[in-house]
């Protein structure tokens, strides 16, 4: 499954937004009903990510494999592994997103779905703007740094 995309969307009153139609697609064509929804941070920044669930299988099953006292794996339990909620899309598409994860994340009512992979991230548009300021001032380091992996 490959979703990508970059897609501004709206947070209602309620904590529901749409998942992109394009996203929709990919996932009716892999037969995935369930996403699970959880915290995340890219350079410093908070988002969500949302995992298809068999995505998130395969997450769970590297992950159980892990030394358990090791700090990291730790860090990693607390902070990904267990605010994850599973969610359905309604018959609109849309998921609730629970009041703790937006909490968490400072979510506002303009956000923005980018997919990119196997998983697509929930950020709130504010701080998306400053990540992707933040990569575009970067993004001729870290292609010139992956050429050769890319190729």
């Amino acid at each position: 499954m490959r979703l990508m995309g970059i897609y501004p969307q709206i947070l209602d009153a309620k904590g529901r937004t749409s998942v992109p139609a394009q996203i929709r697609e990919e996932l009716a064509k892999a037969a995935v009903e369930k996403l699970v929804v959880t915290t995340d941070q890219e350079g410093g920044h908070d988002c969500l990510a949302v995992y298809p669930e068999p995505e998130w299988d395969k997450l769970i099953r590297k992950f159980d494999k892990l030394p358990p006292m090791d700090p990291a794996v730790e860090n990693f339990r607390n902070h990904h592994v267990a605010p994850a909620q599973m969610v359905t899309m309604d018959k609109q598409g849309r998921i609730l997103i629970p009041q703790s994860l937006r909490d968490d994340t400072g979510l506002g009512n303009k956000v923005v779905v980018v997919a990119a992979g196997d998983i697509f991230r929930l950020w709130d548009a504010e701080v998306w703007a400053q990540v992707r300021q933040i990569s575009k001032q970067s993004f001729a380091d870290a292609k010139k740094a992956l050429a050769a992996d890319l190729r």
